[in-house]
């Protein structure tokens, strides 16, 4: 007695045709006006610093031929004694807000005193406190030009 021949599940596929890519034309948004934030960064009133967020703003610590360095360099403020990661986290903007996501980041992020998860986005509000590490940073909107 023989046994009967069994195409194998996978056959069927061979015929199918790939599925057609069909474009639509999608009406490109606007770029958002930057942001304009004043991030004082350390403890106590901390020193200004003024920065414009178009999209995104990586911050974190500079290393001489070590990857790609952050878009804000925190170096000068003592980033690596208080641990803050070569690119620690950004500062998003995005639907006229503006967010922070922490780029899985060795030491942590926090957000008024509460840790952040690695790669989750979380939404700022004026005055939020960030902890980058040890590093203090607030946040604080600067009004929009007229």
């Amino acid at each position: 007695m023989s046994l009967p021949t069994v195409k194998s599940p996978l056959s069927f596929w061979r015929h199918v045709q790939p599925p057609v890519v069909v474009e639509t034309a999608v009406a490109a948004r606007p770029p958002e006006p930057a942001l304009h934030v004043v991030l004082n960064i350390g403890d106590g009133p901390g020193r200004p610093l003024a920065v414009s967020i178009s999209q995104r703003l990586a911050l974190g610590r500079a290393m001489e031929g070590e990857g790609e360095p952050p878009d804000l360099d925190l170096t000068a403020f003592g980033a690596q004694h208080f641990g803050v990661s070569r690119r620690h986290a950004a500062l998003v903007h995005q639907d006229h807000a503006l967010y922070v996501e922490d780029l899985n980041s060795t030491n942590g992020t926090r957000l008024n005193g509460l840790p952040l998860a690695r790669g989750g986005r979380y939404r700022l509000r004026n005055n939020d406190e960030l902890e980058l590490g040890a590093l203090r940073v607030q946040v604080r909107a600067l009004p929009k030009p007229r």
